[in-house]
């Protein structure tokens, strides 16, 4: 597998995802790069990169991006620099990537908003920027089917969660049974962040996974 699930909610937002980076290569085969392969990154404990494919790609990625992070030194508009520099940098990476599958996230605390965002691009698109809306599962991976099958099994599971404690634990899951699903070899592991603000009202919880 190579997976990612989240959850963009107004006052938090979660990520997990499995260990393994998966490629498709131009002739259409899938590839397997890596295992243990961490999938996010805290560029701060508000702003999370996450990505699905090449690990070799996210690396490079983040290091080129760690400089803007540095030389910003707290600067409330941190997540418009990343959202900006996100796509330029990875549109320079693919020229020398034969990567065909490469998804990224940018999530977190937009300061200058004041609320959370989520941004995401794909290389089959260009990196052409879309904004996803509060309230969405998110998934990112290698195959159709096992993202498909981790949507409906997150939108189900995280309907019945009320607890800001339980959100985390059910994410992992939802990526753990989709990767023993999966054709590929199981990966168990599975590791995840939540990043949130203020009081969460935990019994809206259910209510807003049904979107």
């Amino acid at each position: 597998m190579s997976l990612v699930v989240g959850w963009l909610m107004d006052n938090f937002v979660a990520i997990a995802g499995d260990g393994e980076a998966i490629v498709k290569e131009e002739n259409g085969q899938a590839r397997l790069l890596g295992e243990n392969v961490p999938k996010f990154y805290l560029f701060t404990p508000d702003v999370i990169i996450a990505a699905a494919g090449d690990n070799q790609f996210f690396d490079v990625l983040v290091r080129s991006l760690e400089p803007l992070v540095e030389q910003s030194g707290g600067d409330e508009q941190l997540f418009e620099y990343l959202a900006t520099a996100i796509p330029l940098a990875a549109q320079g990476i693919a020229r020398y990537s034969e990567t065909h599958n490469q998804e990224l996230l940018l999530t977190g605390y937009d300061a200058k908003q004041r609320r959370f965002r989520c941004m995401r691009w794909a290389r089959s698109e260009n990196f052409v920027e879309h904004e996803i809306l509060s309230g969405r599962v998110l998934v990112m991976g290698y195959g159709e089917a096992s993202k498909t099958l981790a949507r409906e099994l997150a939108r189900g599971r995280l309907s019945q969660v009320e607890r800001l404690d339980e959100v985390r634990p059910t994410l992992e899951g939802v990526v753990r049974d989709v990767s023993a699903l999966a054709l590929e070899r199981a990966n168990g592991n599975v590791t995840s962040c939540l990043i949130y603000r203020e009081r969460v009202n935990e019994c809206r919880l259910a209510s807003e996974a049904r979107r």
